[in-house]
């Protein structure tokens, strides 16, 4: 449904949905399942900013209207 890039990573996460799912959301979770970073898109990839975070394991949350799926990503400094 999606693939991002880099993981590890460092500062931005490049999320590339699969061009037919329209509009969509992106959430990045931490290990307790609480959203620290969100983003939209209409169409093409979305940058979610993560230099805020700590270092350590997030999942990234991708929904539309009707899926979901989820991906792990390690955060570095």
């Amino acid at each position: 449904m999606f693939s991002f890039e880099p993981n590890p990573c460092r500062t931005v996460l490049h999320v590339y949905p699969r061009r037919d799912l329209g509009r969509c959301e992106v959430t990045v979770c931490d290990v307790v399942g609480r959203p620290v970073a969100e983003a939209n898109r209409a169409e093409g990839g979305i940058d979610v900013d993560l230099s805020d975070l700590a270092p350590g394991s997030y999942v990234v949350v991708l929904r539309t209207r009707t899926r979901q799926a989820a991906r792990h990503v390690v955060l570095l400094r």
